[in-house]
């Protein structure tokens, strides 16, 4: 018998076939535990809790996990596909696989209502001549919804940041309004105080009262102006009649709304429904009745074939609610959440886009309402405002200024502290008419010259807004050099001064351009 080592050809050929053998099973042990290992994953697979299965063959569902399942009854209704409106989920996976056009798809399926939403992925893994897909279903609501949110937070500060930037635009603009309109009432007043009232001609004293007219209600406007960039505090409120405040805003919707439609021969007629009796309300009168005006005309625009007016009152719990509603074209939709922003206008180029805003403004600082919606089953619109009730009738609160005060016994020596030639040097001809010794400047600098030089004065009216030097700063430092003077403060900035700032201390009072008279005569007589 020969060794092995021998080479004897049997028995290599023998070591060949287990070496063969060996490899063999190795690689079907190999494609086993492969099979085992996809089986384990597919039956994971099954059992998810997040992703729900389903394989389709030949046009039906043959498998559904228990997650499948799950989703289905738990969101029974229908849904929203790139087909259509599907009633179930297992009918959202089959027609959307009888659309299939790639290997794999991704859609999105939304319930009606909106309580959920998943993502649907769809494939092909077809084997031999029938076809196989498979689907997954996972819920993204919540994803979507955080995705949401966070969207409209970011919308939301935008739209604060561009809020705040045409609000510092439109206060500036408020604040030169201001200065522009104290120069001219201040040289109203020079003209009426420095000429004899006798010689004045019927015609010529009603311009006067005209100009006065157009500056008052000027100054109402820059006001509005003021509320639409940023809400004020300083306009007291007091306990208004709605009905008489509705029926000036209606004498003055005469002209602009009813005889101009004639005009067009588009004719505008205004029903009214207003209890006698209704509570009153909160609010400033120029402020509501600009409101109501505002309102009309809106109406008037939205009506170019003509049509008809209501406004409508009801009394609710510790509410008043007013509705301006109309036949016209009515809100798009799309603009319903919008109406109330600021320069945003549907009217190209002959509207403003505050009219809204600052009623929206007015209200909210009241502590009332107002909303906008599509009149149901009819054409136009409908605005409502919503008054809280006066628990207490109150009068309008007095000026800001020091109480206790009494009439000069003499003429004060008083120092205008204005970069506004114009407007400073009306109002010292308007203080020297009514008997004061003034004097004014162009600046700080020059006011505390005046002082370091020995110049002593009771009163100074002193700008706030000043270039180098700020009317602050001016005040501390007049007081420093002569704590026994009174100032002023006279700005275009006033209605937009916190009650609770902190440099208040460092003067009498704050005082708005343009200048009410009273207020002013006030703040001279008064002690500090």
């Amino acid at each position: 018998m020969q060794d092995a080592g021998s080479g004897d050809p049997l028995l290599a050929k023998y070591d060949r076939l287990v070496a063969k053998y060996e490899a063999v099973v190795a690689q079907l042990r190999s494609a086993g535990d492969e099979r085992n290992a996809q089986a384990a994953f597919a039956l994971a697979a099954m059992r998810s809790p997040v992703t729900g299965y389903a394989f389709l063959r030949e046009g039906s569902i043959i498998v559904r996990n228990p997650m499948f399942l799950t989703l289905e009854s738990e969101h029974q209704g229908t849904w929203r596909t790139p087909q259509g409106l599907v009633p179930t989920l297992s009918e959202c996976v089959l027609s959307q696989s009888a659309g299939l056009r790639k290997p794999w798809e991704v859609v999105r399926l939304e319930r009606t209502d909106g309580s959920c939403l998943l993502d649907l992925r769809m494939g092909r893994v077809g084997v031999g001549t029938a076809a196989l897909f498979v689907a997954t279903l996972v819920d993204v609501t919540e994803i979507i919804q955080a995705s949401r949110a966070l969207e409209a937070a970011e919308r939301a500060r935008a739209e604060e940041q561009r809020i705040r930037a045409l609000g510092e635009v439109a206060s500036g603009f408020a604040h030169a309004f201001n200065n522009s309109l104290h120069a001219l009432k201040m040289t109203l007043e020079v003209v009426r105080g420095g000429t004899d009232g006798q010689r004045l001609s019927h015609r010529q004293q009603r311009a006067l009262d005209a100009v006065e007219r157009i500056i008052r209600d000027a100054t109402a406007r820059v006001g509005q102006i003021q509320d639409a960039a940023r809400s004020r505090g300083d306009a007291p409120m007091g306990s208004l009649e709605l009905a008489g405040i509705i029926e000036d805003a209606l004498q003055l919707a005469q002209a602009h709304v009813v005889e101009r439609s004639y005009l067009s021969r588009a004719p505008i007629r205004i029903d009214t429904s207003i209890p006698a009796t209704l509570p009153r309300v909160r609010g400033l009168e120029s402020e509501l009745r600009s409101v109501f005006l505002n309102l009309l005309v809106n109406a008037r625009d939205a009506m170019p074939g003509g049509g008809t007016i209501r406004i409508t009152a009801r009394e609710g719990e510790g509410s008043v609610a007013v509705t301006v509603s109309d036949d016209g074209v009515g809100i798009p939709p799309e603009h319903l959440g919008r109406i109330f922003d600021p320069f945003f206008t549907t009217k190209a180029d002959s509207g403003t886009g505050l009219g809204l805003s600052i009623a929206r403004n007015v209200m909210r600082r009241l502590g009332g309402n107002i909303t906008a919606e599509n009149r149901s089953g009819s054409k136009g619109a409908a605005f409502t405002l919503t008054f809280p009730i006066a628990q207490v009738a109150t009068a309008e609160a007095p000026a800001r200024v020091p109480s206790g005060t009494t009439p000069a016994a003499s003429p004060r020596r008083i120092l205008v502290v204005d970069d506004d030639a114009d407007g400073g040097d009306a109002l010292t001809e308007v203080l020297r008419i009514r008997g004061h010794e003034a004097s004014s400047v162009t600046n700080g600098p020059e006011a505390i010259a005046l002082f370091e030089r020995g110049g002593r004065f009771d009163l100074v009216l002193c700008d706030l807004g000043m270039p180098g030097m700020n009317g602050w700063d001016v005040a501390e430092r007049l007081r420093a050099l002569d704590p026994s003077v009174t100032a002023y403060l006279v700005t275009g900035w006033g209605h937009e001064i916190a009650p609770d700032e902190p440099r208040r201390r460092t003067v009498a009072g704050i005082l708005a351009k343009p200048l009410d008279l009273d207020e002013l005569e006030r703040a001279i007589t008064a002690k500090r």
